[in-house]
C-alpha cells in the first residue's frame, strides 16, 4: 500500500490489529520502547496490522520475527480491545505467546526491550488494561 493510500486508509477507517504478549520462563512479559508514534517512548506490547489475506494467528508469527526477531508459540487467545486515538482507530486482537527460538532485535519501531514482572508506569492505557486482564486469566 502506497502512503498515500495509508494515510487516507487511516483517516477513514479502524485498523484490524494483533498484539503479543511475549513470555519468558520466569512468566514476565517483554515490552519494547516505541521510537514512534502512536505511543512514541511508552513502553508497548509488540504488534501490527492485519496483512490482507493472512490469519491472526499467521499475524502473531510474522510480527513476532518481523519486529523482534523471535520464533513464538501461541498460548493463548486473550481477547479484543478497541483503541481509538485522535490519529488512528485500533481493533487489537490479543495473544499470549512464548518465545521458542531467537534473539531479540529490534526493528525501526522500537528502541528498546525489557521483560516486566509488575507493570511499569510509562505504558500506554491500552496496553495498562491488556496487561492487567492478561495477568487475571492466568490466574484463572
Amino acid at each position: 500500500m502506497s502512503s498515500d493510500a495509508f494515510v487516507n486508509f487511516r483517516k477513514s477507517f479502524p485498523f484490524s490489529v494483533v498484539e503479543i504478549i511475549v513470555q519468558d520462563k520466569k512468566n514476565r512479559f517483554l515490552l519494547t520502547k516505541r521510537a514512534i508514534t502512536p505511543y512514541k517512548n511508552k513502553w508497548h506490547f509488540p504488534g501490527g496490522i492485519v496483512e490482507r489475506n493472512t490469519s491472526l494467528e499467521k499475524m502473531v508469527k510474522i510480527i513476532a520475527k518481523r519486529e523482534l526477531n523471535l520464533n513464538v508459540k501461541i498460548d493463548k487467545f486473550v481477547g479484543v480491545y478497541e483503541s481509538i486515538l485522535p490519529e488512528r482507530h485500533d481493533v487489537s486482537h490479543l495473544y499470549l505467546a512464548h518465545y521458542s527460538r531467537g534473539t531479540i532485535k529490534l526493528d525501526f519501531q522500537s528502541n528498546d526491550f525489557k521483560f516486566f514482572k509488575r507493570i511499569p508506569k510509562n505504558i500506554s492505557p491500552i496496553h495498562k488494561k491488556m496487561w492487567s486482564d492478561t495477568k487475571k486469566l492466568m490466574k484463572d
